[in-house]
């Protein structure tokens, strides 16, 4: 078995010469690999959900893409962790050559809140020979609100 495992990106080729015995031509063997490296793009920076009423649901999606020629390991770490209210369809996964993954995030609150975080992304090859890298970032904002009305009438009586 022969494998290659380049340290930076391009297309790399060589032989191998075979003499064998009793055969006055060696066999030559072409190798080539291509060496890449795990990338990916998201297609935001931040998502701002603005103000909500209490419990009124907002949705917003953003797409995570392979953009390189070999499968590619990815995770988002929240900083702070993800506040109660928020639910995210998903937080790691493999994304194959070239495949894409909508990511959706859900706020509704139970209760008047203001909340502030970020999703870090960071990826890895799927073989595990490298170490968890950063990619990007999303700053995430959204607010619930009530609304508390308290009607006061005058005092003699006198109203609509």
């Amino acid at each position: 078995s022969v494998s290659c495992f380049p340290v930076k990106e391009g297309t790399y080729s060589d032989t191998i010469v075979a003499n064998i015995t009793d055969n006055p031509e060696p066999v030559e063997f072409q190798l080539a690999a291509i060496g890449a490296l795990p990338k990916v793009t998201v297609d935001v920076t931040e998502l701002d959900f603005d103000r909500l009423l209490v419990k009124q649901k907002a949705s917003q999606s953003f797409k995570v893409s392979n953009v390189t020629a070999i499968p590619v390991k990815w995770q988002f770490q929240a900083t702070p962790p993800v506040p109660e209210g928020f639910d995210i369809n998903f937080m790691e996964g493999v994304l194959g050559v070239a495949e894409e993954r909508i990511i959706n995030v859900v706020f509704k609150s139970d209760t008047a809140c203001t909340h502030k975080f970020k999703l870090l992304l960071q990826i890895s090859d799927t073989e595990n020979f490298g170490k968890w890298e950063a990619a990007g970032e999303i700053a995430i904002a959204a607010e619930a609100f009530v609304v508390d009305v308290l009607p006061q009438f005058p005092e003699d009586g006198n109203a609509l």
